[in-house]
């Protein structure tokens, strides 16, 4: 159960890097750092409670999206703007 837990969140990030890698060409060292920490994890919640490593690998990610969210605030304000903005009318 370790192993499906906190792998299967290591994988669930992983492939958000690879996909945002091979279509935008940008590499996401948060989510690469959860995942190496979710894979760190694997003993410690192998060795307590199932509720305590679900405890932990649900802060690991609460971290991570409390990061995104602060961190990157600015650049997602910047993004919604411009599509807010109406394009210009092309002449036939």
């Amino acid at each position: 159960p370790a192993v499906a837990l906190c792998g299967g969140l290591a994988v669930y990030f992983l492939g958000h890097v690879a996909i945002r890698l091979r279509t935008v060409g940008t590499f996401n060292r948060q989510r690469t750092l959860v995942a190496a920490l979710a894979l760190a994890l694997i003993p410690y919640a192998d060795s307590v409670d199932a509720l305590a490593a679900l405890l932990t690998v649900a802060a690991l990610v609460a971290a991570l999206i409390a990061y995104e969210a602060i961190v990157l605030r600015e650049r997602r304000a910047q993004i919604r703007a411009e599509r807010r903005q109406p394009t210009p009318a092309t002449a036939d």
